[in-house]
């Protein structure tokens, strides 16, 4: 499956990649969500403790934070996750389903052809909002990138970026 975005990853035991789907119109800033590990410090019995973080950065930063990047595990902690919400999302692009919804952990997405509605249930003001909406192209880049970042080990140098 192609996505749409840009996906840049690093680990230091595979060669950094680079996957362009879709040229950015010049002149136009866009938006970069970048996923990594952040230290938790050392455990005295399992050692190195890695926190998996997304980041939203460039315009309208606040909205994909919030919608996008603050709940990405919390919809799709592992690659089957990941891989069965792509899956859904294709489905609703060729026309094989015309919705989808996904729930999550105090999270749900409704899923049109044309655009993904993200909705924080845990709080009522943040369902329904016109911010919690995204097209499936950018959506599907999203997840597509977690999905790469997921597939990493969890350390220092191991970093997804993908710009929409």
């Amino acid at each position: 499956m192609s996505a749409v975005g840009r996906h840049r990853f690093y680990d230091e035991n595979r060669p950094e990649t680079d996957i362009r789907a879709q040229q950015p119109v010049a002149g136009q800033q866009q938006v970069v969500l970048n996923y990594f590990c952040k230290s938790g410090g050392a455990h005295s019995a399992t050692g190195d403790v890695w926190y998996r973080v997304a980041e939203a950065v460039g315009p309208d930063a606040e909205r994909y934070q919030r919608y996008l990047c603050g709940t990405l595990s919390n919809l799709a902690p592992t690659t089957h996750d990941c891989d069965r919400i792509l899956l859904g999302l294709q489905a609703l692009q060729i026309g094989s389903r015309t919705a989808m919804t996904e729930e999550g952990l105090d999270v749900s997405l409704s899923c049109m052809p044309d655009s993904v509605q993200v909705d924080i249930d845990i709080n009522p003001a943040w369902v329904g909002r016109t911010e919690g909406r995204f097209l499936v192209r950018e959506y599907m880049a999203a997840m597509s990138g977690w999905k790469l970042f997921l597939e990493l080990p969890e350390g220092a140098t191991s970093s997804v970026s993908v710009q929409l």
